[in-house]
């Protein structure tokens, strides 16, 4: 029968506190999407106070670039709205950015 060895090894964080940074945590943008499931226009009404206009994307289930927006009219009121009929029926992901802050969410396409 052969003997397994066995090696321990200890080891000690200078700052424990060091390997989780809250820095780190990514920063996201609350949002709301209405209506969901849809078969033509999008509503997305921001919530808290962007100062930056927001970039749209929409991508399919494999990861594909589908749609993309970065200018709104109505950027002032917080809510935005964009067509959607070219898409296909389906479970899309919708992305909202800004400089520092992503959120991403399901949209799902009902025609």
């Amino acid at each position: 029968i052969a003997k397994a060895q066995v090696t321990t090894i200890n080891a000690t964080l200078a700052n424990p506190c060091a390997a989780l940074n809250v820095n780190e945590i990514p920063k996201s943008i609350d949002f709301t999407i209405y209506p969901n499931p849809t078969n033509e226009i999008v509503n997305i009404q921001l919530s808290g106070n962007l100062v930056e206009i927001p970039k749209i994307k929409i991508y399919d289930m494999i990861g594909k670039l589908v749609y993309e927006k970065n200018n709104f009219d109505n950027f002032a009121s917080q809510n935005l709205s964009f067509r959607v009929d070219n898409l296909t029926t389906g479970i899309y992901l919708i992305s909202v950015q800004t400089n520092d802050k992503t959120t991403t969410k399901k949209l799902i396409i009902n025609k």
